[in-house]
């Protein structure tokens, strides 16, 4: 985005609002779905005023595009679950792959995803081998050039963090204090 529009932050903070109205819809409509048009009306009232997620949208992080991808990835699945045709899983599979090079957390519903539709469909074997294939190589697909990327630097091939440890220490280790450790300390 920088290449097209040049230097300056104007633009992907216009983009990265843009994706915040865009997940307040998805929201919604996932919302009115599953529980009704009160509550989908509600929870966009709701997702409107969170004062987080319009911080969020106005700091140059990864959230808001962590948010967006979410609710693409339970939308897509949730249209592929609905068609049942390996053509929806493809593309499941690929917006789940743009979502985990966001959030690698994300890999746990991909996981959980998988299991359940495994769980029903397991009397039609073909199918859900078809689907469950066609997910994976849409995954692949998009998590392949972190792959090349890896084995040309030397990382391990499947790593898409190189924070792992220092985040696992800050979450898990009593009274760290991991601030220090991101940037070097001038001496006094």
């Amino acid at each position: 985005l920088y290449k097209i529009t040049g230097n300056g932050v104007y633009w992907m903070l216009l983009l990265q609002c843009l994706i915040g109205i865009l997940s307040g819809l998805l929201l919604w409509k996932l919302t009115q779905k599953y529980f009704g048009h009160t509550v989908a009306l509600i929870t966009g009232i709701l997702y409107l005023l969170c004062g987080i997620i319009l911080f969020q949208e106005i700091v140059l992080l990864r959230t808001t595009w962590t948010v967006f991808f979410t609710l693409v990835n339970i939308w897509t699945f949730e249209k592929a679950l609905e068609k049942r045709n390996w053509q929806n899983f493809f593309i499941a599979g690929v917006t789940m792959g743009i979502g985990f090079l966001m959030q690698s957390t994300i890999s746990l519903f991909f996981i959980g995803i998988l299991i359940v539709y495994s769980i029903r469909e397991r009397k039609q074997l073909s199918l859900l081998a078809k689907n469950v294939l066609a997910s994976v190589v849409g995954f692949i697909l998009i998590f392949s050039p972190v792959i090349l990327r890896n084995s040309i630097v030397g990382a391990p091939l499947m790593s898409s963090s190189s924070v792992g440890a220092i985040t696992f220490l800050a979450a898990n280790v009593y009274q760290t204090n991991t601030i220090n450790n991101w940037y070097p300390e001038k001496e006094k």
